[in-house]
């Protein structure tokens, strides 16, 4: 909990291997010392933490590896943390039995599906679940990942794709927006997308996850940068109003 406070990109879980021929093999029967016989040699357990114990650590290593070190679902993981759980340890504990329940750790898990979990897992939470699943929307175009999904819902503002065609040949919206000027739209949207969400997401990241507005939004991603995804409100009016 302390590491993890530190908001840390990446967290890594090292389990001790105990390598032939080192002082601390000598060490094995003092500490009851059980090693897999086969290479790495990881320690199984020892009078100190039991086996099951340190299968549940492997599988919280699991679980932290595909939520909180991919970065694919930031905002949603800080909403959860935030204002559902006392610590991180609490909340993927009690994820990491819900895989349990399902034998999801018996088998790999793609990434569309690390969305679905975890929006399946948030519908047993006294959360609002339509919230949890617009945090995850913008959790998967903000990971710059392709495609509409079903688990997603796509308000429904009609000529929608025309629209930000039009508003992306608009030599004023490319300055102020994107700091450019007089690019090919098309060729734009290869590294923008556009999206709409049931509520105002940017708001509530930018209020601390504490201030929740039911409001359609209109987000653009702004990809161009390898480092850092851009994101953008913009108004829902350019898209509503008449053209």
């Amino acid at each position: 909990n302390k590491l993890y406070a530190t908001q840390p990109h990446m967290l890594q879980l090292g389990f001790l291997k105990i390598l032939k021929g080192t002082s601390i093999a000598e060490q094995k029967a003092e500490h009851g010392y059980v090693v897999r016989e086969e290479a790495p040699y990881e320690v199984l357990e020892n009078q100190y933490i039991s086996f099951s114990e340190l299968s549940k650590l492997k599988e919280i290593e699991a679980l932290v590896e595909y939520y909180h070190n991919s970065g694919k679902f930031k905002h949603t993981l800080e909403y959860l943390l935030k204002n559902h759980f006392s610590a991180p340890s609490a909340f993927y504990l009690h994820l990491s039995r819900c895989y349990e329940a399902q034998d999801l750790f018996d088998s790999p898990v793609g990434t569309y599906r690390l969305y679905e979990i975890l929006f399946e897992y948030s519908e047993n939470l006294k959360v609002d679940i339509e919230l949890i699943r617009d945090l995850l929307k913008y959790d998967y175009y903000y990971a710059n990942l392709k495609g509409d999904r079903e688990l997603f819902h796509y308000e429904e503002i009609p000529g929608f794709n025309h629209k930000r065609l039009l508003l992306l040949k608009e030599d004023s919206f490319q300055q102020n927006s994107l700091g450019i000027s007089r690019e090919d739209a098309k060729n734009l949207l290869k590294s923008v997308t556009f999206i709409t969400l049931k509520y105002d997401i940017i708001a509530l990241i930018e209020s601390g996850y504490g201030s929740i507005q039911e409001q359609l939004t209109v987000v653009m991603f702004d990809y161009r940068n390898k480092a850092r995804t851009n994101t953008i409100k913009i108004s829902t009016e350019l898209f509503t109003q008449s053209v």
